[in-house]
């Protein structure tokens, strides 16, 4: 039976815009953040959804919010859907960090498979085991179903990296997961196929308007 597992990264937030980074931090989502999450949820309207699932954190949490005005389904929060925990890069922006933590800022983005977090966080590696673990206790729980599940650029990329067998060393390749994106990946037994990648097509239509 085949199970299709709709993912996503959170819409815009205010932290976003300063540059900040949030990890187990939180902040708001902008007016874009809010519209694209709206975007997303059009373009969902015609896909039958059997449950959402979304990282606990505020903001992935409200975008899941906004998805499901179309779909009213049960909405999950799961702890193990969250960002990366960055301990002390938590909340302040690039070039605090790089000034503050020169050598771990310059692995984070550079060298991720010998980055380490200062102070309490986690390494990309123990990202990939979470991130692994949280996805397919989901999967297992519904076999044969559609859901979607809200998270963050990092997860997104760790699960892409546990399932195609990336080196860490190339966790930062392209494609770019940005807000909204929309994943699709179909898992039957063992055997999973990546439909789409990080597609943003429901944003083209949409960003022109809300510019005007």
């Amino acid at each position: 039976m085949t199970t299709t597992v709709y993912l996503t990264r959170h819409g815009q937030t205010q932290w976003n815009v300063e540059g900040r980074m949030q990890g187990w931090n939180d902040s708001p989502l902008t007016e874009l953040g809010v519209k694209q999450a709206e975007w997303l949820g059009e373009r969902l309207k015609g896909i039958n959804l059997d449950k959402i699932y979304s990282s606990s954190s505020g903001r992935a949490y409200k975008t899941a919010e906004i998805i499901n005005e179309n779909k009213s389904v049960e909405l999950i929060s799961h702890d193990g859907l969250r960002e990366l925990k960055l301990g002390k890069f938590q909340g302040l922006n690039q070039d605090e960090i790089k000034k503050m933590y020169p050598e771990q800022y310059y692995n984070y983005w550079n060298k991720p498979e010998i980055y380490k977090p200062v102070g309490d966080g986690e390494t990309i590696e123990e990202l990939i085991e979470r991130i692994d673990k949280a996805i397919m206790e989901i999967i297992e729980e519904n076999t044969g179903k559609s859901i979607l599940i809200v998270t963050h650029t990092m997860p997104i990329k760790a699960l892409l990296c546990s399932l195609e067998n990336i080196d860490i060393s190339n966790f930062w390749m392209e494609p770019y997961i940005k807000q909204t994106s929309l994943t699709t990946i179909e898992f039957d037994d063992k055997i999973h196929k990546i439909v789409q990648c990080a597609d943003i097509s429901h944003h083209e239509y949409q960003v022109k308007e809300y510019n005007e």
